[in-house]
């Protein structure tokens, strides 16, 4: 009727959006799982993958993929492997719709690119996460377009599928 929403309370809740409201998948609010997951890291030649397995304890509010995604940001916890995604790379949004992850980054994503090989960072997100989640491929796209090329030949616009080529178990 033309009036603020307001809390329990009778606080004015303000303006929200997608990141105001949690999914929730049928698992009881507020609990923690367990899970370890197989995240994709690079050589220090930037020009393979290498699994690093991780255990972690996650909030049941919290997509498994948004995991995934956090995790990968953080990089590498062994030694002789090398971080895949810039440090400073902020994900603005990541849903899974008909088998399809759909991840969107900042600008800092493609401006801040680490020299590795172009097709290491994607394939390290995009590895990361079918080996996680019930997808089959992943789209990127940076500040939600995906009609960009990444680098030189990495067209962001096309959905990838998990490479297995470029994994090696060994870092050295």
């Amino acid at each position: 009727d033309g009036e603020a929403l307001v809390d329990s309370k009778g606080d004015p809740i303000g303006a929200m959006n997608v990141n105001t409201f949690v999914e929730h998948a049928g698992t009881d609010i507020n609990n923690y799982q367990y899970t370890t997951l197989t995240l994709y890291f690079t050589n220090k030649e930037g020009d393979k993958l290498i699994p690093e397995n991780r255990s972690v304890y996650y909030s049941s509010n919290l997509p498994l993929e948004r995991v995934v995604m956090e995790q990968l940001l953080k990089g590498p916890r062994e030694d002789g492997v090398c971080p895949t995604l810039p440090e400073k790379t902020n994900l603005l949004g990541i849903t899974i719709s008909e088998n399809t992850c759909y991840v969107n980054f900042d600008d800092t994503f493609v401006d801040g690119a680490l020299a590795v090989q172009e097709s290491i960072p994607i394939y390290s997100i995009v590895n990361s996460l079918i080996d996680a989640c019930q997808i089959k491929q992943v789209q990127i796209s940076v500040n939600g377009e995906s009609k960009l090329t990444f680098r030189e030949t990495m067209n962001l616009n096309k959905f990838y599928k998990k490479n297995k080529k470029l994994v090696v178990s060994n870092p050295s």
